[in-house]
């Protein structure tokens, strides 16, 4: 469920504990609601306010992730044009059409504050997103920034320096386990 060495800052729900994992160095801020199969890599973190919804699919961030406040992970939603009813209370023959997509953000992503990444969406190593942008599902190159609604190309991001600190840091945990932060667990405090 979570690395020897996290943090889970307190007031988070999680929906299903059993179905998340958090890597080392990795922190969760304050008042996420997360109601996905959620897995972070390590040295990643999650900003305050954020969501992560859609029952049963997956939301899977890598290593050096960085996720702003009052993002949302859209997973599953209702499409609107069609016929049925929508809503959790509906039962499920009469229920209309949802869209519904795993979610995957590979290492060095960074997402800008109060974001939507809907479902379906794949971002390679490095894309960066900027404040306020919604992310549809589409071909995103690596190393590269977006944003705006939706999201466009703004130009790309320069990779050297990352991964050298990348690697450096991890060289030096790795020698130093012993003087890492010890980080809270997913707890009977922090989720339900």
């Amino acid at each position: 469920m979570y690395g020897p060495r996290t943090a889970i800052i307190n007031q988070i729900r999680v929906r299903h504990p059993e179905e998340c994992w958090l890597g080392e160095y990795s922190i969760i801020d304050d008042f996420c609601y997360i109601a996905v199969n959620l897995h972070i890599g390590d040295y990643s973190h999650i900003g305050s306010n954020c969501s992560f919804l859609g029952s049963g699919s997956s939301v899977d961030i890598g290593d050096f992730v960085n996720i702003a406040t009052g993002c949302r992970f859209v997973c599953a939603g209702h499409d609107y044009k069609y016929g049925g009813l929508n809503g959790p209370a509906i039962p499920e023959e009469y229920r209309g059409h949802s869209t519904v997509g795993n979610i995957k953000l590979r290492d060095h992503v960074l997402i800008g504050c109060n974001s939507v990444i809907l479902p379906g969406v794949f971002l390679p190593e490095g894309v960066a997103i900027g404040a306020l942008s919604l992310v549809k599902p589409g071909i995103y190159r690596p190393w590269t920034l977006y944003a705006g609604i939706p999201a466009v190309e703004i130009g790309p991001r320069y990779a050297g320096d990352i991964l050298q600190q990348a690697k450096r840091l991890i060289n030096v945990n790795n020698c130093n386990c012993s003087d890492a932060f010890q980080g809270q667990p997913i707890n009977n405090n922090t989720s339900t």
